[in-house]
């Protein structure tokens, strides 16, 4: 969800050849490039949808950068999500639907769910509650207070802990955007995260989520073995990086 240009689908399709793939995108600003990406993919739908919560008509600002793009709700939005606009751009009409639609319609079972919306993603896995129940997919999303709270998306960013431990999540990884592991919290530690919300808020910055269904214990024990053998690999060519070059510079002073 927020397929972007297909960068994401296509590399893990490089990597598993007998994938089937639901990607949704609905920035049309997106959508060319990504249906050029994707062309050579077989087992590949394409939705061009926005979702949300709840499947709904309302009027939306569609904003696009350099790399990314989201949207928000404008002033005939739903009470409490309003986000005016003051560049006189005009809001266009948009159907939100919701994850738990498409894979009814698309008859899908997804192993794994990634969600990249800049801070709408928490509405998206509110839409996703029967599928959350019915595939228990891994779950990659992008949890980003900063633009949960600029667009006023979200009263409380950190909910999203909770909702998910209620649906059967218990181990959650957090990485920095270098791809680094950050945090990893289970159901015990969950509270631990709002010192992370405070960070992420201070810093201006956001976390990458992994977070595996208590009854998928083969996916979960696999990724932990390779994330500590890719952990360790880069924490090795770092400080091998750093041990070489001051050896140099010592070599270079005692020239």
């Amino acid at each position: 969800v927020g397929a972007h240009i297909g960068a994401c689908v296509a590399h893990i399709n490089a990597h598993i050849k007998e994938g089937s793939y639901l990607c949704v995108e609905g920035n049309p600003v997106f959508l060319t490039h990504l249906r050029h990406n994707v062309r050579g993919i077989p087992k590949l739908s394409l939705e061009e949808a926005f979702l949300g919560e709840h499947a709904a008509e309302t009027n939306i600002f569609v904003t696009t950068h350099a790399s990314t793009g989201n949207i928000t709700l404008s002033d005939d939005g739903p009470s409490g999500f309003r986000q005016p606009r003051t560049d006189g751009t005009a809001p266009v009409s948009a159907k939100l639907a919701t994850l738990d639609e498409l894979i009814e319609r698309h008859r899908f079972a997804p192993h794994l769910v990634k969600i990249d919306c800049d801070g709408y993603d928490f509405k998206v896995l509110r839409g996703a509650s029967q599928t959350l129940a019915a595939s228990k997919p891994v779950l990659v999303f992008e949890w980003s207070p900063i633009h949960q709270m600029l667009h006023r998306v979200e009263k409380d960013p950190s909910e999203v802990w909770g909702f998910l431990s209620a649906r059967g999540y218990r181990d959650f990884f957090l990485y920095d955007p270098q791809s680094l592991l950050v945090f990893r919290a289970g159901t015990q530690e969950i509270m631990a995260l709002r010192g992370i919300e405070h960070y992420a808020l201070a810093s201006i910055t956001h976390f990458d989520v992994v977070c595996f269904h208590q009854d998928d214990a083969a996916t979960h024990d696999s990724w932990v073995d390779e994330e500590d053998r890719r952990m360790d690999g880069i924490v090795e060519r770092n400080w091998g990086e750093r041990w070489r070059n001051r050896l140099r510079s010592e070599h270079s002073a005692g020239a």
